[in-house]
C-alpha cells in the first residue's frame, strides 16, 4: 500500500505518513477527545513510566522477546508516550512504525521524534487499524496500549496484528476486563447506603460513582449493537473467553493473561484511582470513611488469588 505525506493535504501534518486511500476518509466512531482535543488527552493520560512498568510485568511473567533489534508495530500509539518511549528504552536497537487514526495525536509524537533525533527509528503513520494496511509478516513485535477496547470489533485489529507479525512473533496489548463489574457492585452498594450515612456523600463523588456505574454497564458483554457505543470512546470490558476465542479465530496459537494490579487493597486503590481520573479534586480525604469501609469489605470477601483470576486490567500476550 503506497504511503503519502499528510503534509501534502495539510501542512501542519508534514512528516506524518498515511496510506493513500485513507486521505480525507471519515474517522468513524472516534470522538474529539482524540482529534480536536488531542493535546488535552495527551496531557491527561500520558505516563511512560507506568507503561514501562506494565511491559516489565508482562516480560517477567511471559518472557521478553529475544530479538536484539526488533521491528515493532505500535497499533493505536496515540502521542506515543505510553508505548514508543517504553519500547525505545526496553529495546535499545528497535525501530517502530507508530500508527494511530488521529493525525492530531501523531503531531505530538512527531514533535517528540524531532526533539530526540529519532527520525531514523520511529515512523508515525496515520491509519485506521480496522483497515489492515500493514505489510504481512514484517514485524517481530506488535504492541497496543489501551486500543482494543475503543474498537467496535477488536477481532479485526487482532487479525491485522497477526497478519503483520512474522511467524513466531508476539503481540502485547494492555486492556480492561469485566472484573470492573465487581467495582460497579461496590459503587452501587455505596450509593444504596448513602441516604442513611453521615457524613453525607459529596455531590461530586455521587456524580462520579453514577457515571462509572453507567459506563461499566454499557461496556460489559460482547453484544455491541447499542448505537450509543458508536459515540463512546470506551466500548469494551473484556472477558478471558472472548479474547482467547478471538485470538484463535484470527490465527494466534497461544494466549496468556498477566494481571496488572497488586491484589492488596485492590478495590480501594482502583476506586481512588478512578475517582482522581474522573475528577482531580477527589482524593482519599473526599471519600467518607464509611464508603472506604464498603470498598474494603469487597476486598475482604475475595482472596488475593481470586482477585488475580478475575482480571480488572491485564496484559494480553498473543503468540503468532
Amino acid at each position: 500500500m503506497p504511503l503519502v505525506d499528510l503534509g501534502t493535504v495539510d501542512a501542519s501534518y508534514r512528516g506524518i505518513l498515511t496510506p493513500a486511500p485513507e486521505i480525507d476518509r471519515d474517522k468513524e466512531g472516534v470522538t474529539d477527545q482524540f482529534l480536536a482535543d488531542a493535546r488535552t488527552y495527551h496531557e491527561r493520560y500520558s505516563n511512560a513510566a507506568h507503561f514501562k512498568n506494565l511491559f516489565a510485568q508482562v516480560f517477567a511473567s511471559c518472557g521478553k522477546p529475544d530479538t536484539a533489534a526488533p521491528l515493532i508495530l505500535d497499533i493505536g500509539t496515540g502521542s506515543g508516550i505510553n508505548t514508543v518511549v517504553p519500547c525505545l528504552e526496553l529495546f535499545p536497537g528497535c525501530r517502530l512504525v507508530a500508527t494511530d487514526i488521529s493525525p492530531q495525536l501523531l503531531v505530538i509524537l512527531r514533535e517528540f521524534i524531532s526533539a530526540n533525533d529519532l527520525a531514523d527509528r520511529v515512523a508515525p503513520v496515520a491509519t485506521d487499524a480496522m483497515l489492515n494496511h500493514f505489510r504481512p509478516r514484517s514485524f517481530d513485535l506488535v504492541v497496543g496500549a489501551s486500543i482494543l477496547h475503543h474498537l467496535l470489533d477488536p477481532s479485526v485489529a487482532l487479525a491485522a496484528a497477526h497478519r503483520a507479525l512474522k511467524p513466531g512473533g508476539t503481540a502485547i496489548f494492555f486492556e480492561p476486563f469485566e472484573g470492573f463489574g465487581l467495582l460497579r457492585a461496590a459503587f452501587e452498594a455505596i450509593l444504596d447506603r448513602a441516604p442513611q450515612q453521615l457524613p453525607v456523600l459529596p455531590e461530586r463523588l455521587d456524580r462520579v460513582l453514577r457515571a462509572f456505574i453507567r459506563d461499566f454497564e454499557m461496556r460489559s458483554g460482547s453484544d455491541k449493537s447499542n448505537p450509543l457505543l458508536r459515540y463512546m470512546d470506551d466500548k469494551w470490558l473484556f472477558t478471558r473467553s472472548y479474547v482467547a476465542a478471538a485470538a484463535r479465530r484470527t490465527g494466534f496459537t497461544a494466549t496468556e493473561f498477566v494481571p496488572l494490579h497488586a491484589p492488596t487493597h485492590l478495590f480501594r486503590q482502583l476506586a481512588l484511582s478512578l475517582f482522581r481520573m474522573a475528577d482531580p479534586s477527589i482524593d482519599a480525604e473526599t471519600v467518607p470513611a464509611w464508603a472506604i469501609k464498603e470498598l474494603e469489605r469487597f476486598d475482604r470477601c475475595l482472596s488475593d488469588d481470586m482477585k488475580k483470576d478475575i482480571l480488572f486490567e491485564a496484559g494480553i500476550v498473543l503468540r503468532a
